[in-house]
């Protein structure tokens, strides 16, 4: 089976929305190829907006491969993982560099299986103009966007940036810095569905709920949309679980205002399919 007859998926988000589950889940499945790295960042950093500088990620990049060839050497070359680690992330520069295709540098690593994919939730922030180049990469490209409850992602982003600091002093800036386009964009779903709507068909994109998604009948959804053969899941794996700290009411009333076009957008939208998470705010903040 060639490349051209596969299935390349791409994960578009949400950030702290199950995306680092789904790709454990996915790396587990025999018909499904993810590189080790789930955030491979190349849409997004050659194409979206700059919040890490491209020369910063190139820096970035650069270390990680002199580390590798440091640690590579200190074992006499002798490590196959270590190999493995050092020539993906010697692609992945290259890939930076426009010296290799981001499809070549899945062609060199698929072997059988069906689909291969990446997620990176970076590319929620990206516009229709490069979602359309997304879809016209291969063939045969599908999307999966898992959305969260706006308090809870947002809050669940930003208690993961400031992991110092302590529980009262955390959610009182919360509500000061809420509003900067790092919070806001990554919970701005509408935006992102009708950016990823104008450039691709909607049967291509399978949307996932995060309170949905550790389910069997989530499972069976994605391998459906995927075109795969059932696989178990496990169920009871956490994946970046910050420490648990709550947000204080007036604080998420604050929070729920921001993101009141966004409730009621999805609650539009899906319906039925809105969980009760979703719900519960709606009632408790309208």
């Amino acid at each position: 089976m060639t490349l051209e007859s596969k299935t390349l998926l791409l994960g578009i988000g949400a950030q702290k929305a199950g995306t680092t589950w789904l790709a454990d889940y996915l790396s587990s499945h025999p018909d499904v190829y993810i590189p080790p790295l789930k955030e491979l960042h190349y849409f997004d950093h050659r194409y979206g907006p700059e919040f890490i500088p491209h020369d910063q990620l190139i820096a970035r990049c650069e270390q990680r491969i002199e580390k590798l060839h440091q640690m590579n050497e200190e074992m006499g070359g002798r490590s196959p993982e270590l190999t493995m680690r050092l020539e993906f992330a010697t692609d992945r520069l290259a890939m930076f560099r426009a010296r290799m295709s981001y499809i070549d540098f899945f062609h060199k690593r698929v072997g059988e299986q069906k689909v291969f994919a990446e997620i990176t939730p970076g590319y929620q922030l990206l516009d229709a103009r490069v979602y359309r180049m997304m879809n016209e990469v291969h063939p045969e490209v599908r999307f999966v966007f898992i959305m969260r409850d706006p308090i809870d992602r947002s809050w669940s982003h930003y208690r993961m940036a400031r992991r110092r600091q302590t529980e009262i002093a955390a959610s009182r800036d919360f509500s000061r810095v809420m509003s900067r386009p790092q919070i806001m964009m990554r919970s701005d779903y509408r935006r992102t569905i009708e950016e990823l709507e104008k450039a691709v068909p909607k049967e291509r994109v399978k949307y996932l709920f995060f309170e949905d998604l550790f389910t069997p009948e989530a499972v069976k959804d994605i391998t459906g949309f995927l075109r795969i053969q059932d696989w178990p899941a496990n169920y009871d794996s956490k994946s970046n679980v910050g420490a648990p700290a709550d947000l204080e009411p007036d604080v998420a009333k604050l929070a729920y205002d921001q993101f009141r076009f966004v409730y009621e957008y999805v609650a539009e939208r899906f319906a039925d399919r809105l969980p009760q998470r979703w719900r519960d705010a709606m009632e408790t903040y309208n």
